[in-house]
């Protein structure tokens, strides 16, 4: 029997096949389609819920960085820094904590940020510019702002009363006036509000005034990010061992303190996870990959089915069964070429849809709905 080898030869007959059998296609464009569909709106909406609810949670932490060390000197601040664990860093030089009649039920932090740790903790001006250094300026939330009977206006004069140390140390009330620099929206969920100064300011602040070791003010934080958030705690550890510290007694010499950020969902199943709580997830995944791939395994298996005849006479002229299987891959591929753009574009509009209304009946106050390219790649590959 003659074998035909020629490829020109296979794609012409899956072209002109696939013109032949018009509705047979359709059907097969719309299984893809709507496999596509659901595995995309599905995941839109999981993880829009699941980034609604870690954006709830960081607002109330106060910011969205993994992880936090505490009352660090500068030396140490910048040998963790070094450590190639860590992405990226923030760094907070705490001054003291507002006090007086108008803070008497706000809790109000008075500190100096970086710009990284501005923006994690979500401090970023909308209007004007961060303190210039060698100056007077602050700038604070529209909370602040009020409780002082401030309006939000460009270099306003504005008077802010705080406390530095009341530890171990004897407290000292500073009134200082500040012109203000900028402002955000105050968000509504944040336990502490922030007035942002300059760190010359602070270092000048604190240059005679005796504090005690287990004080924060005076001391640096340093807030991290790592390629992502499993395992948190021991990515911590790992990164004060690795500089020559330890945290595990903070009694002895080279102890470094370090919280991690409750709100981030990674760090709480990698440490609530149990073996029937990964069984039942699992199983949900493998229940909706199975429903997918039966949608499109069956058109498919009906559609050969239906041309068997037609494989057959293909065969007889002297058509190898690896060429039926290139036949059929491509024209699967061809009708994927239509089917999954349209799919992934119908699904992300549904998701976006979806979301913000599911969110709703979940008392969410923040939606959030963000584009993952994994979810189109992951949805486009299994079709």
């Amino acid at each position: 029997m003659m074998q035909v080898k020629n490829r020109a030869c296979v794609r012409t007959v899956a072209v002109r096949s696939l013109r032949a059998f018009k509705m047979r296609n359709l059907i097969a464009v719309i299984a893809i389609m709507l496999t596509t569909m659901l595995f995309t709106a599905l995941f839109t909406i999981a993880i829009s819920i699941n980034d609604s609810f870690q954006q709830s949670n960081f607002l109330m932490a106060g910011g969205d960085a993994h992880g936090s060390f505490k009352k660090l000197t500068e030396e140490q601040m910048e040998t963790l820094k070094k450590d190639p664990l860590i992405r990226e860093t923030g760094a907070r030089l705490f001054l003291g904590m507002g006090t007086g009649d108008a803070f008497r039920k706000t809790q109000v932090e008075v500190s100096y940020m970086d710009a990284h740790e501005v923006k994690h903790y979500f401090c970023t001006p909308t209007h004007g510019h961060r303190p210039k250094e060698g100056s007077n300026e602050a700038m604070t939330d529209t909370r602040v702002l009020k409780l002082l009977g401030v309006q939000p206006k460009i270099g306003t004069k504005f008077t802010v009363t705080y406390q530095i140390g009341g530890g171990q140390s004897e407290p000292k009330t500073v009134t200082q006036e500040f012109v203000l620099s900028g402002w955000w929206d105050y968000n509504g969920v944040s336990q502490a509000s922030n007035v942002i100064v300059p760190e010359s300011y602070v270092k000048k602040t604190l240059q005679n005034v005796e504090i005690g070791e287990d004080e924060e003010s005076g001391k640096w934080s340093l807030d991290v990010m790592f390629g992502n958030a499993l395992h948190i705690e021991k990515n911590m550890r790992q990164v004060i061992r690795d500089c020559g510290f330890q945290s595990e007694d903070a009694s002895k010499p080279g102890y470094i303190a370090f919280g991690v950020n409750w709100g981030y969902t990674g760090a709480q199943s990698s440490s609530n996870l149990n073996a029937e709580s990964i069984a039942a997830i699992v199983a949900l995944l493998v229940l909706i990959v199975f429903t997918g791939y039966l949608v499109i395994y069956n058109v498919f298996q009906i559609s050969v089915t239906n041309d068997i005849r037609f494989y057959g006479l293909l065969k007889t002229i002297g058509m190898t069964g690896r060429q039926l299987k290139r036949i059929i891959r491509l024209q699967a591929v061809l009708l994927s070429v239509i089917g999954i753009p349209a799919g992934l574009l119908l699904g992300f509009g549904i998701g976006v849809g979806l979301a913000p209304a599911v969110m709703a009946q979940m008392s969410y106050t923040t939606a959030v709905i963000k584009l993952h390219a994994w979810v189109f790649v992951g949805a486009a590959l299994f079709s």
